[in-house]
């Protein structure tokens, strides 16, 4: 069975009987009932109609919805990872920073010793070329007060008179 309109309802024609209802009344009750039932029709269908557009734009912010959710889960993952790679990449530094001072201590000591070891060696330099200088000047000032240097500065002399030098 289709469902009921308001032109089945307006349409609608009863057969006359003999001691049936007034026509007059039934008409007009069928008139009013058509109108009420034409608005109640329309104002369904307007509210299907709308019921309608609504769920499409439920349903699009639902779909909104879920796409937000997705992009929020995967700005959290990226998060996540920026910020483990952050922190690896920290650590490396940090140890990379750690071997450079260990080779630079390293160096530094290392050039420590090598200067520590020249400081002894002209030390040991300066020891022996005191020495040295010691010896000659001891030398010299036994031929200044030793018994040649009087002869050889009377020598020395004598050349020197002679012209000889």
């Amino acid at each position: 069975m289709m469902p009921l309109t308001p032109l089945d309802i307006q349409n609608t024609v009863f057969r006359r009987a003999l001691r049936g209802f007034s026509v007059e009344q039934v008409n007009g009750f069928m008139a009013r009932v058509g109108r009420e039932f034409e608005l109640l029709y329309k104002e369904n269908k307007d509210l299907k109609e709308r019921m309608d557009m609504l769920e499409g734009v439920l349903a699009n912010y639902r779909q909104m919805e879920s796409t937000l959710r997705d992009t929020l889960v995967l700005a959290q993952k990226t998060a996540d990872e920026v910020r483990a790679n952050a922190h690896h990449e920290a650590e490396m530094i940090c140890r990379e920073a750690e071997n450079t001072a260990r080779e630079r201590i390293k160096q530094a000591e290392a050039r420590i010793q090598e200067m520590e070891q020249r400081l002894e060696e002209m030390r040991h330099y300066a020891m022996g070329f005191k020495a040295k200088v010691r010896a000659f000047l001891l030398s010299q000032l036994e031929l200044w007060e030793g018994p040649g240097y009087v002869e050889a500065a009377a020598t020395a002399e004598q050349m020197d008179l002679r012209g000889d030098v």
